[in-house]
């Protein structure tokens, strides 16, 4: 039985949202399927596109891999660095849980074929209440009391967004006044919306009811769109029935064949597989914990005997000597007399490694699923806590 060193049990001290954007089509899949398409992207319950966690940990497990060889120099150390990470393999004899869970990623938006400035964005009441959930979660392990509550009040804003349910005729839009005015289609009477080439719709303003200015509430909700979401365009809300089949519609199709190389005729195919397209925006939840290493894990980093004990001080050593915890962090877990102020310690070490490999080793950029060959899979990570979060909606967090 594989023994672990514990200062206490361990348990998800912190959060951060992840916000993935699509650069090219991206193909996370399922396997051959027995469908209309063979090889089909993954979808959540509710048959909306998503990514499972797996997936973008396997992803994550072979980047921080190629990151962390290039700062320490050496793929064995680099190994075990992400192996304290994310967890060993399935064929290593030391097992031991991930000190970061990831958790699916859920489609917050897609872009879709408009008639009118070529496309927009489109979600609905069910995605965007998905979002605020997780976005409730990351206020729930948040310590900053202050900065919490000004990010209640902005999702209090986003909850009321999420109950206005628009009708099968209707889209609600959500960004400049002017902007929204440029998606209709002045050669249809009423100027509406045309979306996917078949959904004809009316653009409504999105009123809130508010005694307070309307427009003064939702600019946090635009400001992050804008400037974090990167959308260059307005965000369509339609109603949950109408975004399925749109967005099922704006999913790409490719056929596909393999040819022979001397006679160039088909060898195999033609076969189906979907991606989803470029600026496709999906979200995803980070926790974090103490790693919570074995003795024997331990031991093989610092080169000792695997059965040798080993308690904090060899805990402490172990991370250090992965570059996961730096000199000040150990000095500064030490002197903490409460065992809960020490977890967290380390903890914001791992979460502050985490951002600092993804950022400027990664350089924010992953490769998820399959065909990266063929250019295919790349997407833009953001890692936001609530106070880079705030500041994403424009809230000085001062």
């Amino acid at each position: 039985m594989t023994s672990h060193v514990s200062i206490t049990p361990s348990y998800y001290d912190v959060t951060d949202l992840i916000i993935l954007n699509a650069i090219t089509p991206i193909h996370v899949g399922v396997g051959r399927a027995g469908g209309i398409v063979d090889l089909p992207i993954q979808r959540d319950e509710y048959s909306f596109p998503c990514i499972y966690s797996s997936s973008i940990k396997g992803a994550l497990k072979t980047a921080l891999l190629h990151a962390f060889t290039k700062t320490l120099n050496d793929y064995k150390s680099a190994r075990n660095a992400v192996q304290a990470l994310l967890g060993p393999e399935p064929e290593e004899t030391e097992t031991f849980e991930s000190s970061i869970a990831i958790l699916d990623a859920y489609l917050l938006a897609l872009p879709t074929r408009s008639l009118k400035s070529v496309y927009a964005y489109v979600t609905s009441p069910f995605l965007l209440e998905r979002f605020y959930e997780r976005l409730e979660l990351l206020t729930s392990y948040s310590k900053d009391r202050e900065n919490t509550q000004k990010l209640q009040n902005i999702l209090s804003t986003l909850k009321m967004i999420t109950e206005k349910e628009p009708g099968s005729s209707q889209v609600f839009c959500l960004g400049e006044d002017e902007e929204c005015e440029n998606l209709k289609e002045p050669n249809i009477q009423g100027g509406k919306v045309v979306l996917a080439e078949e959904f004809i719709l009316n653009l409504n303003k999105l009123d809130l009811n508010m005694k307070e200015n309307n427009k003064k509430q939702i600019s946090p909700i635009i400001n992050f769109l804008k400037n974090t979401l990167k959308f260059d365009r307005p965000l369509l809300i339609v109603s949950d029935e109408a975004a399925r089949e749109i967005i099922d519609r704006s999913i790409i199709r490719y056929t596909r064949v393999r040819l022979r190389k001397d006679t160039k005729t088909v060898e195999e195919g033609p076969w189906t597989e979907e991606y989803l397209p470029p600026r496709s925006i999906l979200y995803a939840v980070a926790l974090y914990k103490r790693p919570s290493l074995s003795k024997g894990f331990i031991n093989k980093v610092l080169g000792r005997n695997p059965e040798e004990n080993a308690g904090e001080d060899e805990y402490l050593k172990a991370l250090n000597a992965l570059n996961l915890l730096k000199e000040d962090y150990i000095h500064e877990a030490k002197s903490e007399k409460r065992i809960l102020d020490k977890m967290s310690a380390i903890v914001e070490c791992i979460r502050e490694k985490l951002k600092e490999m993804v950022v400027e080793q990664l350089k924010g950029y992953l490769i998820l699923g399959g065909h990266e060959t063929i250019g295919k899979g790349i997407v833009k990570l953001e890692i936001l806590d609530s106070q880079s979060l705030l500041e994403a909606f424009g809230v000085d967090t001062k």
